[in-house]
């Protein structure tokens, strides 16, 4: 049957090199396509991690220490790696913040519930940024208290110590 007055068998020889043409058109629509996707997501994820960095370096240069309380103890987020994270809140200027920590298991403390016996409800000082309330690192270690110029009170150091394996 003849559609259009070419015969089946010619439907599609007639025209080769265009198809062939129109083919490599697409096929490179398609790589380009695919290589914005890639430069945006690449771009996208460096600004994260620049973002990540920015905030983490204006933090220790900007800011004030209060003191927070752990609130619970409960798996780590999906950007964390660490084996559970620490939830905690502070006050600043009459409005609660809530903050969360990861940190790795350690000798006996080597699940949730023998974590959350040692610090839920203790209170530990809070480095939080000056610029954005709501950004802070709780200090529970002397590495973390390093980083803000904080001298640790030897009440602390106990927690120092078993979170640390020290």
């Amino acid at each position: 049957m003849e559609q259009w007055g070419v015969p089946p068998s010619e439907k599609y020889v007639q025209f080769p090199l265009l198809r062939r043409v129109l083919l490599l058109k697409i096929k490179a629509i398609i790589t380009m396509k695919n290589k914005i996707i890639i430069v945006v997501v690449f771009v996208v994820f460096l600004l994260w991690i620049g973002w990540g960095v920015y905030r983490g370096l204006d933090l220790r240069n900007n800011f004030e220490i209060t003191i927070g309380q752990i609130d619970k103890i409960s798996k780590p987020g999906w950007k964390s790696s660490g084996d559970y994270a620490i939830i905690y809140s502070y006050n600043i200027n009459g409005r609660i913040y809530k903050g969360d920590d990861a940190y790795n298991y350690c000798g006996s403390l080597n699940n949730e519930q023998s974590v959350a016996e040692l610090i839920v409800g203790k209170s530990f000082p809070v480095a939080y940024s000056t610029k954005e309330n709501g950004y802070s690192v709780i200090i529970l270690t002397k590495e973390i208290a390093k980083n803000f110029d904080y001298n640790i009170s030897d009440s602390l150091l106990v927690y120092d110590s078993i979170l640390t394996c020290k």
